[in-house]
């Protein structure tokens, strides 16, 4: 029969010593405060049931399929714990646990910490298995002055909540902590510690840090330690939410969604891979915030299925709120067979917060997929005097974004501070060989860069795509370049910019390059180059096709907005095959008398060097050195808009090519200058 335990007001507590099973139902009523050392199993279809007021230690129980409730914090007194400290196992029952006086369900009822466990929902050591069944589980921390206030805790090696066949998994967690209570996280996963299913789907719902203050390190989910991992081995889809604490301290690193192991979070067969990260310190003042961090050595990956990712970087005044970073060696995003990659990453900041980047990679870090698309959407944040908001940046030894199948890369960056007074606000920035890269001839590469300030700003250097010591590397199939400088008053808004040795764009075999780009500035701007090829720069491709369409930007009284410039060092643009060139150079706008659609201050600076033919189309040009333009086969020269008059050797008109620039440019000895 059925076995209810409701002890009278002055017996509270009940032990179950020894091994005991019931035929029925098992309730323990509240004010028990069971004590079970000894295991309770339900047989039969019965279900098992522990209400308690305070904190409850369930010990071992077992269904033969029916459902187990734990409901602490029963009378809604904000203190009761749950501490898993025997297995439990269902068999194909549901398992909740959660706390309250109403109805347990995902995201609501919540065991809350106490002085005596100060984490909402401890699981260490054992095991949690419903096999086919639902598990739900929501747990808070306790709300003090201390750190470690989790809401949800799995640890150890045999630590584990657990579903087969078609069970599902939903956790919610929520850290608290007051005054400056630190390393408070809604959901901690460590030592080992394991949360899984199979075909059914796995959600951690929005689990979220705690924290006040000054304390730091507050993380919605966290995973760390040798073998933690939250993962799905079937159909299942994994879903993984959190959002970094301290809304409103001094405190910074308050992480969204913290991967401190090797697949933290990953599907091993055919079901999706889903984060979602926002930094914490929303009105705070801490710097750091990430909405998805993941460090050195660890990695979020998938066997075919999709990932996406969602980062958003806390909104707080302090500095260095990205929406997603992924920095040091074998930190790696990815995934394998036709398996996509989608990331969405938005800085955070406001007032004058600084270096907010949408996506960093950074210090050797990898996001690869194989012959699945590779897609990046990166948004810088920050606002006010506040510099350096980059929507995409990729630096440092062997960090990079990369294909090696057939799958195609689109990278998208758009600069940040839209309306404030703080420049350098890139769309795109790559300071490290191969930062996007194709590794085969099958695929596309496209890049899309926007500068910032793009709104009512007045910052300047607000560049599109730039790549400084840094290279875009095809191997032979498409490429499209599109660069957009920021709309600001202030000056060198360029749409790209390919600086130093070692800053290129490159396709070999016969794959082409289509580069695009549009000049920034208004107002009065000056100096806003729609492609500024510099200090050794290269551009080149092989056999494939170069295509470059490019506006200088500026207005009003500006100066010098070319709409391609090509200067010092070696610095060119080239095919070393037999592909062609063909550069469209548009003048930008301010002061007619200096704003030139090609201007070329270095040897060699467009030439083909085995066969190719150039087609030069401006309606204005500087040329400044000898072979400043050097085809090996036929050479072109026409202008932009139709009804221009050319001037060639003397005169005024406004294409010239005077002697002087005659003798800059050079054509094949049996081919032909058309003009």
């Amino acid at each position: 029969g059925h076995l209810t335990i409701t002890p009278l007001a002055n017996t509270p507590t009940m032990t179950v010593g020894s091994a005991t099973t019931v035929a029925g139902n098992f309730l323990s009523n509240t004010p028990a405060n069971l004590t079970n050392t000894g295991g309770i199993t339900v047989s039969g279809s019965g279900t098992a049931t522990i209400y308690d007021n305070d904190d409850i230690v369930p010990g071992v129980i077992t269904t033969n399929g029916g459902a187990i409730l734990i409901n602490a914090d029963r009378d809604a007194s904000t203190a009761g714990s749950v501490n898993i400290a025997g297995a439990i196992t269902s068999n194909g029952g549901s398992i909740t646990i959660g706390g309250g006086s109403g109805t347990i369900s995902a995201g609501s009822g919540f065991a809350v910490g106490s002085a005596t466990q100060a984490t909402g929902v401890l699981v260490n050591g054992v095991t949690v298995a419903a096999a086919g069944g639902a598990v739900v589980i929501n747990g808070q921390g306790y709300n003090t002055t201390t750190n470690s206030n989790h809401g949800v805790r799995v640890t150890g090696a045999a630590g584990a909540i657990t579903a087969t066949g078609n069970g599902t998994i939903n956790i919610t967690g929520n850290g608290k902590g007051s005054t400056n209570s630190a390393s408070n996280y809604g959901l901690e996963v460590d030592a080992g510690g394991i949360i899984s299913t199979v075909n059914g789907n796995l959600t951690i719902s929005n689990s979220t840090g705690g924290g006040a203050g000054s304390g730091t390190g507050n993380y919605g989910v966290y995973i760390t330690g040798t073998n933690s991992t939250i993962k799905t081995t079937g159909s299942g889809s994994l879903s993984v939410t959190g959002t970094g604490g301290n809304g409103s301290g001094s405190g910074g690193t308050n992480y969204g969604v913290y991967c401190n192991s090797v697949s933290c979070i990953q599907s091993t067969t055919t079901g999706t891979v889903t984060v979602t990260g926002t930094g914490g310190n929303g009105s705070g003042s801490g710097a750091s915030n990430y909405g998805i961090y993941t460090d050195a050595g660890n990695s979020i990956t998938a066997a075919g299925a999709a990932i996406t990712m969602t980062g958003t970087g806390g909104a707080s005044t302090g500095n260095t709120n990205y929406g997603i970073y992924i920095v040091g060696a074998s930190a790696v995003f990815s995934n394998t067979g036709t398996g996509t990659i989608h990331i969405t990453a938005n800085g955070g900041g406001v007032t004058n917060s600084d270096s907010d980047y949408g996506l960093y990679v950074n210090t050797g870090a990898v996001i690869s997929t194989v012959n699945g698309n590779l897609t990046v959407i990166g948004t810088g944040g920050g606002a006010g005097s506040g510099t350096t908001q980059l929507g995409v940046r990729v630096s440092t030894t062997s960090s990079t974004i990369k294909a090696t199948g057939d799958g195609n890369i689109s990278v998208t960056g758009t600069g940040g501070n839209a309306n404030g007074s703080g420049g350098s606000n890139y769309g795109v920035y790559c300071s490290v060989a191969n930062c996007i890269q194709k590794t085969t001839s099958t695929g596309t590469i496209t890049v899309t860069g926007t500068g910032g300030n793009n709104g009512t700003g007045s910052g300047a250097n607000n560049i599109g795509i730039y790549t400084n010591s840094g290279s875009i590397t095809g191997a032979g199939g498409a490429m499209t370049i599109n660069g957009t400088g920021g709309s600001s008053s202030g000056s060198s808004n360029d749409g790209i910019r390919v600086t130093a040795s070692g800053g290129a764009i490159t396709n070999t075999g016969s794959g082409t390059i289509s580069i695009t780009s549009v000049a920034g500035g208004d107002t009065n701007s000056s100096t806003n180059y729609g492609l500024f090829v510099q200090n050794a720069g290269v551009i080149s491709t092989v056999n494939g096709d170069l295509t470059i369409v490019s506006t200088g930007g500026g207005a009003g009284s500006g100066i010098n907005n070319f709409g391609v410039f090509v200067s010092g060092g070696a610095s060119t643009i080239k095919t070393t095959g037999s592909g062609n060139i063909s550069l469209t150079g548009i003048r930008g706008g301010g002061s007619t008398s200096n704003n030139y659609g090609l201007d070329i201050a270095v040897a060699n600076a467009i030439q083909t060097t085995v066969s190719g033919n150039i087609t030069v189309i401006v309606d204005t040009i500087l040329l400044n050195e000898a072979d400043d333009i050097n085809s090996i086969g036929n050479l072109t020269i026409r202008p932009y808009t139709a009804s221009t008059t050319i001037d060639v050797g003397t005169g005024s008109i406004t294409l010239q090519l005077t002697t002087a620039y005659l003798g800059n440019i050079t054509w094949g000895t049996s081919s032909t200058l058309t003009i």
